[in-house]
């Protein structure tokens, strides 16, 4: 993500910690600046008092601030000053940025298992296809010379030729993969917002199932957080086609909201986004539609995605036996690089006999 929103999220948190302690937003803002360490809180605390002592309101005064502010954010507070519900929509906003904050670097934290794998991998592999099994063989070489030129066809001759191919063939494929993981992360770092990227992470085995969820819940939570607060959904569909950090997200909303300009329902919509909802839960939006649960359908898949999203620990535990046979393939490795020199030390003796 480009913007990971930190500032914001702990500046809403405790707005709404003052909120409930009786403070308004003004005197809440003035405390903030006076207590920031990081300057770049201290920046965006500026830029919104700024504003807000300008007569503007506190969802004016974030507006203003955009570039620091989540574009679900600055509905949302609207949303609470219209209602008086100001505090509580300041926490489901902090509590919406601060899931997403985690989701992500969940994610991170899980790639790194997985990509320490293959350096290790790769680092032994060819260490023992390119240095350790050739160094051993040539010291053969030198010293029985003589043999394999009166007996060039010797079984184990061929045998370690194939060897050594084969641990080269596996040196390659893990470098391959390294290379592959290291070039998707430098772009994931420079271009996070590419579509392009998104989609391929979302076929990753693994992690593109739970990226799919999170695109679902940032889907369906920013709909159901406005639509309680009385935002209209054409409206909430505006503030997602603006977050431009989620181009997969962006896109289908950007859809549907096409689509409920021409009189379609949000179900029929989100149906042409297969990557992102599959056809059960746009059966089950449908349903909500019909009987006009919408708000109360979202609410309860958001939390069940949410429950499902926090479990990201078994995206990890999937990885493992893949992790054993690698070690197995590294270990075996380091046994055939041992064995093949003494079989030809063994054939050695048996011809000197």
């Amino acid at each position: 993500m480009r913007n990971t929103y930190a500032d914001i999220e702990t500046v809403l948190a405790e707005l709404a910690e003052l909120d409930a302690a009786g403070l308004d937003a003004g005197e809440g803002l003035m405390m903030l600046r006076e207590q920031a360490q990081r300057p770049s809180l201290q920046k965006l605390l500026d830029s919104i008092f700024a504003h807000y002592s300008n007569g503007c309101s506190l969802s004016e005064a974030l507006a203003r601030a955009k570039e620091w502010v989540h574009p679900i954010v600055r509905g949302l507070v609207a949303a609470g000053e219209k209602s008086g519900n100001l505090g509580e929509a300041l926490t489901r906003a902090s509590q919406f940025l601060a899931m997403r904050r985690n989701v992500m670097t969940a994610l991170r934290t899980a790639a790194i298992y997985p990509f320490a794998v293959l350096t290790v991998g790769t680092i032994i592999s060819a260490v023992v296809a390119f240095i350790a099994i050739p160094h051993q063989w040539r010291l053969i070489e030198e010293m029985h010379q003589h043999v394999w030129f009166s007996d060039p066809t010797a079984p184990a001759r061929h045998l370690h030729e194939y060897a050594i191919w084969a641990m080269r063939g596996v040196a390659l494929a893990f470098a391959a993969a390294w290379v592959c993981s290291v070039a998707f992360g430098i772009a994931w770092a420079v271009m996070p917002a590419n579509p392009a990227l998104h989609r391929i992470l979302i076929r990753m085995p693994g992690y593109g199932q739970v990226f799919r969820r999170y695109l679902q819940f940032h889907f369906v939570s920013v709909l159901e957080l406005q639509l309680v607060h009385g935002i209209p959904l054409s409206e909430a569909l505006d503030a997602l086609a603006e977050d431009s950090d989620l181009p997969l997200v962006s896109s289908a909303a950007h859809a549907a909201k096409q689509g409920l300009a021409l009189g379609a329902p949000l179900s029929g919509v989100v149906a042409l986004c297969p990557q992102i909802f599959p056809a059960r839960e746009i059966w089950f939006l449908k349903q909500a539609e019909r009987y006009e649960r919408l708000p109360q359908y979202l609410g309860e898949l958001s939390r069940r995605l949410s429950d499902e999203i926090r479990n990201i620990e078994v995206l990890v535990q999937k990885y493992e036996p893949l992790a054993i046979l690698v070690l197995g393939v590294m270990v075996g490795s380091f046994a055939i690089s041992v064995f093949l020199p003494a079989m030809r030390w063994t054939y050695f003796v048996r011809l000197g006999e």
